[in-house]
């Protein structure tokens, strides 16, 4: 287990050759937009989702500063971040966490790091998407392991490989203390927790989520209480419908939300030669605008053979081809900026707080 810390700047430190202007940092309390206990998640017009893509797109740094950095920018001034992580390269276990906390403590942000969007699609091939997936739990019929609440098995594990490190420091937020061994004291114990995650990180997002929920002990009810709302970007399926299923009727309501950009494959995988999956929770899709779906996003009946096909077109259509209209999934769409760029509500500016660069 590997983990990095550091503290956010201030935003004086971040505009050495500029006097103030209204557009930075984004948002000008965003501790305090973050603070409602019943937030809204309609893209394009609540911060939400906004402030958790860019959480989940910057969470792909190398180094905790660059997401601290940026979550300044955002309206996090001097927030503290902590990046959990652990691999295991014959596991196929790959696994990072970045825990946000504000200055004053009160609000905290989990953002489960994916895969580089162009390894994404490869990750999908070579992974273990096969019957080998866990029971996670049983459904109240007693179903067992044969049509039971199974899960990914990939999936699981890399949540699982640093699940309890995320959890010990939520709860060392929780009883008012800094998230990063002597980390900056804070005022308040959290009293707000919001988790994301893009691709693979989104899949762990939404595992952790219903793990936490599901999880009887004190500790987790402490952390439930307090949990606002999780929003992933391009997560693929995570388990069976009767995961699903039972996953729907664990509290979660309007809580947890799914942003789908055009034609991001990976929304529709694993593929259903894997075995059946498919999505819960509320799904918003992005064409020309943003829309709220009626059903979720289904499974691909594309195969592994197609599916390893993407990355070679999305390199046809960074050259010669960029121009054609290429049908069916994309995965350039798969890009954590795109969600960024589509979730940035009309009148903010980018997530650097450049006024000048302003959608």
């Amino acid at each position: 287990m590997r983990e990095k810390h550091d503290v956010g700047p201030t935003v004086a430190d971040l505009r050495p050759v500029r006097p103030p202007n209204p557009t930075f940092p984004v948002y000008a309390d965003l501790a305090g937009l973050l603070s409602d206990p019943d937030p809204g998640l309609e893209p394009g017009a609540d911060p939400v989702p906004h402030v958790l893509s860019v959480a989940a797109a910057y969470s792909y740094a190398d180094d905790a500063g660059t997401l601290a950095t940026l979550m300044t920018r955002m309206g996090l001034e001097q927030c503290t971040c902590s990046v959990i992580s652990e691999r295991v390269d014959a596991l196929v276990i790959d696994a990072h966490a970045a825990v946000i906390q504000s200055r004053d403590g009160s609000v905290v942000l989990v953002a489960f790091r994916g895969t580089p969007p162009m390894g994404a699609i490869s990750w999908l091939i070579d992974f273990d998407t096969g019957p080998q997936n866990i029971v996670l739990s049983s459904v109240q019929d007693g179903a067992g392991a044969e049509g039971g609440a199974q899960v990914h098995a990939g999936f699981y594990r890399n949540v699982r490989s640093i699940r309890y490190a995320v959890l010990d420091a939520l709860l060392q937020a929780r009883d008012g203390r800094s998230v990063v061994p002597d980390g900056p004291p804070v005022e308040h114990p959290m009293q707000h927790l919001y988790v994301t995650g893009h691709s693979l990180g989104g899949a762990m997002a939404c595992l952790f989520t219903v793990m936490l929920r599901a999880d009887p002990s004190d500790r987790a009810r402490t952390l439930t209480e307090v949990h606002r709302a999780t929003c992933t970007f391009g997560q693929p399926m995570v388990g069976t419908p009767v995961f699903a299923a039972e996953a729907r009727g664990r509290g979660l309501g309007g809580r947890f939300a799914r942003y789908l950009y055009r034609k991001d494959p990976v929304v529709r995988y694993p593929p259903r030669l894997a075995g059946e999956y498919a999505h819960f929770g509320t799904e918003y899709r992005y064409g020309d605008s943003w829309s709220k779906a009626d059903s979720p996003t289904r499974q691909s009946s594309v195969g592994l053979i197609e599916l390893a096909a993407l990355p070679e077109a999305a390199m046809l259509r960074r050259s010669v081809l960029r121009r054609v209209p290429f049908p069916g999934p994309s995965v350039d769409d798969h890009n954590p900026q795109n969600y960024v760029t589509a979730l940035t509500p009309e009148g903010r500016p980018n997530e650097y707080g450049d006024d000048f660069f302003a959608p």
